[in-house]
């Protein structure tokens, strides 16, 4: 697996869309100090102090049909997870928000970002940008009381970005293709580490909304959705705009 390290660019997702329409390697990983043009889904900005986070994207050459490439982001953060407790320790509080986010209770300290290639290229460019440093004090005013970081959760000065990044590549090396072809590993994992479950929920979808209770993920990564009159509904893009309450 290369590593290229950046002190600061543009966006890693783009520096690996360009290495990997040069050819490079499955699991070619860009990390960077700073990004000025970081951005999340739907073309939201990433806030990130320099030096504080982890931020790279890695270069997934899928050995599975495209139609299962909607699985990637839940694998991630699935991923991210374990790599983060197997480093400290197991946080019952850290959970998996649909479809991109990992949170700790009710703040945010990891986003995942995947835009896929299908076709002659075929490859995926996988994103993640982990608050690692600092407190939500680092960040504006608008964001602090829904971001934190590992520093906070864990309550230690030893969060070492390069080792986070270190176990997630190689449990991505180790588990990506089965997790792929086999998600149930993934589902059950959701089933302890959903943030939504069990609460009602307002999905902005591309042209309308979809209320209801979540009621976990489907088989390929999908939010499942359940509506007042009983109707099982499964959203497989969209934005959480409404949560009914904060745990």
């Amino acid at each position: 697996m290369e590593i290229i390290s950046k002190e600061v660019t543009e966006s890693t997702n783009d520096d690996i869309a360009e290495l990997a329409r040069k050819g490079y390697p499955h699991l070619t990983t860009v990390v960077a100090q700073y990004q000025t043009r970081g951005r999340g889904r739907r073309g939201n900005n990433w806030e990130a102090k320099k030096g504080n986070h982890l931020l790279f994207s890695t270069l997934i050459r899928p050995s599975v049909e495209p139609k299962f490439w909607s699985r990637i982001p839940q694998i991630a953060g699935m991923e991210m997870i374990q790599t983060v407790e197997d480093l400290y320790h197991q946080e019952e509080g850290i959970k998996m928000k649909w479809p991109n986010d990992l949170y700790y209770f009710n703040r945010k300290w990891s986003g995942i970002l995947v835009e896929s290639k299908p076709g002659i290229e075929s490859f995926a460019t996988l994103g993640m940008g982990v608050n690692c440093l600092g407190s939500p004090d680092d960040y504006p005013d608008e964001l602090r009381k829904s971001v934190t970081t590992l520093q906070e959760i864990y309550r230690t000065n030893d969060i070492d970005p390069r080792q986070i990044l270190k176990g997630f590549l190689t449990r991505i090396k180790l588990n990506l293709s089965d997790s792929l072809t086999d998600f149930d590993r993934v589902v059950e994992f959701s089933k302890r580490r959903d943030f939504l479950y069990g609460r009602t929920v307002t999905v902005e979808e591309e042209s309308a909304k979809v209320a209801g209770t979540a009621s976990g993920i489907g088989p390929n990564g999908e939010l499942i959705i359940v509506k007042p009159c009983g109707e099982r509904r499964l959203i497989f893009g969209g934005t959480v705009s409404e949560i009914d309450s904060i745990r």
